[in-house]
């Protein structure tokens, strides 16, 4: 899957902090059979019809419990315009943004269908030999290899993620990797003009000084300037918990765990009761993307991209080879289990040849 390149020039990006004007409608005329899919500190999701288009959505809107500052309108409008400048299959489109009957802000998107990295770890975790064939590190690694394309696409339109953890990763029945929860999502000035996406001087989001602290990068916990490595970063820190079955970082506390990630690297996988079979060269990807030097992990997430498909295509041969070699083992002429039971009854055994 390729990454699209985006057009020679954009508009600037003052359009990101513009205020929703009031609808004059509410939206229930339009959304109706609500069922709630979920909700976070500040917002809840549904899934509801459109009725006008004729399709199931996921609604999101400002929850009704809070007292809304200027400042939750904006980053709440902000993510879904940001969402509005991506355009790529493992992205969540967004489809409409308004403003409801009581003021709060809503915008629709794709409705998905799947379940959650998440769940796919924590399966393999607690579910023995059983989770771990039908999750080989070379399904797993094909999925944690969607999700760096659509990284990809967004760096090319100036946009980091800054939030990259299994719970941001929804996987469908084809195995289509969907990276979800763009709330906090930066648009670096520096990346900025070296895309050629805005003027010099266009205002941008201040960087965001929250994540998720098992999974950030030691640049965002200690406030530092952010780039494309900060999502390679949390890229790795996707990689390394599918290969450890635990977080690249640990600790007692929020403290704890932001200083482990500035001081330390976590252990080796294969050291951390891992999954069996990690090869060399994939565990050497996984903690040079977890480098605390941003300038030790591969420079894009492009580039991280790549060298994931090269470790993963050595996955799929190596499971090839396993799979003939354990064909060519049971075709073999030997005696099963019925057979020895059999002549242990009748006492009688294969004359020797």
């Amino acid at each position: 899957m390729s990454v699209a390149e985006p057009p020679a020039s954009l508009p600037t990006l003052s359009w990101l902090s513009e205020p929703l004007p009031q609808c004059k409608s509410a939206p229930t005329a339009r959304y109706g059979g609500f069922t709630p899919l979920g909700h976070g500190g500040k917002a809840e999701v549904f899934r509801c019809r459109d009725q006008w288009l004729g399709r199931e959505v996921a609604y999101k809107v400002l929850h009704h419990r809070l007292q809304l500052s200027d400042a939750d309108v904006a980053d709440f409008l902000r993510e879904a315009r940001v969402l509005a400048g991506l355009e790529h299959p493992g992205i969540p489109a967004v489809h409409d943004i308004g403003r409801d009957c009581h003021g709060r802000p809503y915008f629709t998107q794709t409705l998905l269908a799947g379940t959650t990295l998440r769940s796919i770890v924590d399966e393999v975790r607690t579910g023995g030999m059983v989770a771990e064939q039908r999750w080989p590190l070379e399904r797993l690694a094909a999925i944690v290899l969607g999700a760096a394309d659509a990284i990809a696409h967004a760096h090319q339109r100036g946009v980091l993620h800054c939030d990259l953890k299994p719970d941001n990763i929804i996987v469908d029945d084809n195995d289509t990797a969907f990276v979800i929860d763009w709330g906090i999502a930066y648009v670096p000035a520096e990346l900025v003009r070296q895309r050629g996406l805005a003027a010099p001087g266009a205002p941008t989001p201040r960087p965001p000084r929250r994540g998720s602290p098992l999974y950030m990068a030691p640049e965002q916990a200690t406030l530092a300037p952010l780039g494309e490595r900060t999502d390679v970063f949390g890229l790795g820190a996707v990689l390394y918990e599918c290969l450890a079955l635990r977080p690249p970082a640990t600790g007692k506390c929020v403290k704890d765990v932001l200083q482990n990630i500035a001081e330390s690297m976590p252990p080796l996988p294969r050291n951390s009761t891992g999954r069996r079979g990690i090869s060399p060269e994939l565990e050497m990807l996984t903690m040079r993307s977890l480098a605390r030097v941003p300038a030790e992990r591969p420079a894009s997430a492009d580039e991280f991209r790549e060298l994931l498909r090269e470790c993963q295509l050595d996955l799929l041969v190596s499971a090839d080879r396993s799979a003939s070699a354990g064909a060519a083992y049971s075709s073999a002429p030997s005696t099963s289990a019925a057979d020895w039971w059999e002549m242990q009854a009748t006492d009688s055994w294969p004359a020797p040849e």
